[in-house]
């Protein structure tokens, strides 16, 4: 039913617990879509994804707790099958739990695997270039991969490489790491000052690249 809508431009279906991949693959004529969030669609795998990349009208993408930790949905592969949508101003990226539930092939207390690197954000930063914003949350990245984003510099970074919880819906959780900040000194307490102290109690910190 909702392919019929092809002039629909916003789609919310966060925390569908039974989307699977085909489900998203029935969206793929949705070219007008500018907003879309598949957040905490469990049952999602990497495979999922590919029909996302006929969406080149998106401008706001958010993939967060998809799939399961033991089998990611979020690879750099996945992000490279996604470089079609060079228009997104907004992406949100992040990782589930290791240990959190899912019925999803892998799911249900695995080991953490390998999802989005160093290698995916490389992606990011070439052919994401239109990004204003980039939420990065509980993925395994470093420094110096977050660097590269610099090249954006329109682009805020928010970046928790702290764990969210499974039922995360608004970025907030009690431990977050500040991985990376850009072009700003810190306080004497070792925040960065334009940084507001509200958001040090939330796992999404808007870190300025300006």
């Amino acid at each position: 039913m909702l392919a019929q809508l092809t002039s629909l431009t916003s789609l919310e279906l966060a925390w569908c617990s039974r989307l699977t991949n085909a489900g998203v693959a029935a969206l793929a004529p949705l070219r007008q879509l500018v907003h879309l969030d598949l957040s905490g669609c469990r049952l999602l795998t990497e495979a999922g994804l590919g029909p996302l990349a006929g969406m080149t009208a998106l401008r706001q993408l958010s993939l967060l707790n998809l799939g399961s930790a033991g089998a990611p949905c979020l690879t750099d592969a996945a992000l490279k099958r996604l470089s079609s949508l060079g228009a997104l101003r907004v992406l949100s990226l992040g990782m589930p739990l290791a240990g959190a539930s899912s019925s999803a092939p892998g799911g249900g207390g695995a080991a953490r695997q390998p999802g989005i690197t160093d290698k995916g954000l490389s992606t990011i930063a070439c052919y994401f270039t239109m990004l204003d914003r980039l939420e990065l949350l509980a993925l395994d990245v470093s420094d110096a991969a977050i660097a590269e984003l610099v090249a954006l510099p329109q682009l805020q970074v928010c970046h928790s490489c702290g764990s969210l919880p499974a039922h995360h819906a608004h970025c907030e959780h009690e431990r977050c790491c500040l991985a990376t900040v850009f072009k700003a000194p810190p306080t004497s307490s070792g925040t960065p000052s334009h940084i507001d102290k509200q958001c040090m109690h939330h796992a999404c910190v808007s870190l300025l690249c300006k």
